[in-house]
């Protein structure tokens, strides 16, 4: 009776801590504020982080992610805004890697990641940039992230599924 007693207690405890972990992931009310002002639509996903639908000018759509979570570095706060272009069923090729390689050191902004999730290896734009970014500015990192997050997913999986 008594180990029942203690896993009961223990599981309660377990999952009262993961509802209030949960319940933590606010999303940040400065890029509410800033959507808002730019009359951007936008969901909150389970992470708190901002999900935008960008039309683009050729009729594509492209999510575009802003993280609520920022980090420092030397005292400058620093959030992240990306765009996935699709996920790889495998590891990608050499000749692929170099050519994201070489975008992601010619563009001015952002480079291209990959990280391995339980669908596969998710390849995405991302572009970290200061908190203390204008309304205006942060339009722009969303649209240039949106457009080369789809160049390359119309590239390599010619859908528009991201």
């Amino acid at each position: 009776m008594k180990k029942v007693t203690f896993f009961l207690i223990l599981f309660i405890v377990t999952a009262a801590g993961a509802l209030l972990a949960q319940s933590n992931k606010q999303p940040d009310q400065r890029v509410a504020a800033m959507l808002k002002t730019m009359k951007v639509d936008y969901t909150i996903t389970d992470n708190g982080n901002f999900e935008i639908e960008y039309e683009l000018a050729s009729g594509r759509t492209q999510y575009v992610y802003i993280m609520s979570e920022t980090q420092k570095y030397r005292g400058m706060e620093v959030r992240e805004v990306w765009s996935n272009a699709g996920v790889l069923d495998e590891d990608p090729e050499v000749d692929l890697l170099y050519e994201l390689m070489q975008e992601s050191g010619s563009n001015k902004i952002g480079a291209w990641a990959l990280e391995e999730n339980d669908e596969g290896i998710l390849l995405y734009y991302s572009i970290k940039i200061p908190v203390s970014h204008t309304v205006e500015d942060l339009l722009q990192f969303i649209a240039f992230a949106a457009e080369v997050a789809d160049t390359c997913e119309n590239d390599l999986f010619e859908d528009d599924v991201n």
